[in-house]
């Protein structure tokens, strides 16, 4: 028995199907011989209507989801939007030919896929990257460990925190708020925390540079974790409140007038990171200048680090940035960011 299929208990883990779906019979074919010859139990469809009739009744029993891009009726993407709506634990792995043809805001944040897999595939790849999927799903099951003491992680925290504390105008109030923010991203999802220190670190990496006039990198570094996370956590709590609680035992107590005001300021900063340089975003249809500079910086170091994570490589990561070059991003802020991976 293959034991590192077996994520769900004390079910058999042959009874554990990898979904896989493809119009094109030869590819459901190929893709599922690769797969069983690397121990995955595997169910292929080849429209995505009855693939969700499956999962419907089976998706217990599903670590895996795997799609072709081009299809008829719903396609790669817009089934795995659907699959991340009902069943956002399941990793998405998106196979594709024509990756210039994607819709960079749907893949990041509707569907957030797993990992891109370009078409021709390549078998290693193909079971190496749904081996990391199923590893994914079996991390998501398990209990997180907590960061420990004198982590890096950690350190890094103290260190943002402390510069931001010299550095800004932020209240202490707000500045332990956001670092009792940030310890608990990290005792409880290690991964979100991870994801969000490296937006924050490569956003003031850009922001470095004269394209950030007003030079407040902390304020930056602060702006784009909130961002994250309450991208991530639409519920979490009230960051002006859990300030005001704690400015209420510190001698620079602020009022509730001047707390409200420093967390609008922040805001203000991630609410438009969700504007498009061309004016096509939202919530307001800002475009090129309009948009605030840390907004844009952030939006460029939130899409790269999620493109780490789902692509084939650098190549794709820059040719991906390049393509939505004064679509969705400020072209000299990804001109600055190259230059950041290059020297990285």
């Amino acid at each position: 028995m293959n034991t590192r299929l077996n994520m769900l208990g004390d079910e058999d883990p042959h009874e554990q199907t990898v979904v896989i779906v493809d119009d094109e019979q030869s590819a459901r074919n190929s893709i599922r011989r690769v797969l069983e010859s690397a121990d995955f139990n595997c169910r292929t469809f080849e429209d995505a209507a009855r693939a969700l009739e499956f999962l419907n009744e089976n998706h217990t029993k599903v670590p895996v989801i795997i799609s072709d891009y081009r299809m008829p009726g719903l396609n790669g993407l817009e089934f795995l939007i659907r699959c991340r709506a009902a069943w956002p634990e399941i990793p998405r792995i998106l196979l594709t030919a024509f990756i210039d043809q994607l819709s960079l805001r749907d893949v990041v944040n509707e569907a957030r896929i797993f990992r891109f897999i370009e078409k021709p595939f390549n078998n290693e790849e193909l079971i190496e990257v749904t081996k990391e999927a199923l590893s994914s799903f079996q991390r998501f099951l398990a209990p997180a460990d907590p960061v420990s003491e004198g982590s890096e992680d950690l350190k890094f925290m103290d260190k943002l925190i402390e510069a931001m504390s010299e550095q800004t105008s932020l209240s202490s109030g707000m500045l332990l708020s956001i670092k009792d923010l940030l310890g608990s991203s990290s005792r409880f999802d290690p991964v979100d925390w991870d994801f969000q220190r490296e937006v924050a670190k490569t956003a003031v990496q850009i922001g470095t540079s004269t394209l950030y006039k007003n030079n407040d990198l902390p304020l930056l570094a602060a702006s784009a974790v909130l961002y994250i996370h309450i991208l991530k956590n639409p519920d979490a709590p009230d960051i002006p409140e859990k300030a005001l609680e704690l400015s209420a035992t510190l001698d620079d107590f602020c009022t509730e007038d001047f707390i409200r005001a420093e967390f609008n300021n922040i805001k203000a900063i991630a609410r438009h990171t969700s504007e498009h340089f061309d004016g096509s975003g939202s919530p307001d249809s800002l475009s090129g200048d309009r948009i605030p500079m840390a907004s844009r910086i952030i939006t460029t170091a939130h899409y790269y680090h999620t493109l780490i994570n789902i692509s084939p490589g650098k190549r794709f990561i820059v040719d991906f940035l390049k393509w939505n070059t004064g679509k969705i991003f400020d072209p000299s802020v990804v001109k600055k960011l190259i230059e950041v991976i290059n020297s990285n």
